[in-house]
């Protein structure tokens, strides 16, 4: 799969998504960044420590998916920011941010036909 393809026409999708980056199983970031209007809220080391931590979570889904399917994705709401992140397959993550007031939904569903497709 090309990467930074998918990198852009997932910022391409949506003007309230803010970053879209994909990255292995470890948390280390493969491809992607910030649309360039955007003002980062987070460090680079800061940005780093979310992809790492997206990686352990994930795992951690996996100890019940034999029970309840595997998960298509995962949402975290916060104060300033939407966090979204989709499997894309065994070694790879796609982590975006959105802005607050984004319709997710919308944007949860035309992401999955993108990398389902």
């Amino acid at each position: 799969m090309d990467f930074e393809k998918l990198y852009l026409d997932i910022l391409n999708l949506d003007s309230s998504i803010r970053y879209a980056a994909i990255q292995n199983n470890t948390g280390v970031k493969i491809a992607g960044g910030f649309r360039s209007e955007i003002t980062p809220i987070l460090s680079d080391d800061e940005l780093q420590m979310m992809h790492y931590y997206a990686s352990q979570r994930w795992q951690t889904r996996k100890n019940i998916e034999h029970k309840i399917g595997p998960a298509k994705y995962a949402l975290a709401e916060y104060n300033k920011i939407k966090r979204i992140t989709f499997p894309i397959d065994d070694k790879h993550l796609l982590m975006i941010t959105t802005e607050i007031d984004a319709d997710h939904t919308s944007i949860i569903k035309k992401i999955l036909e993108l990398i389902n497709n």
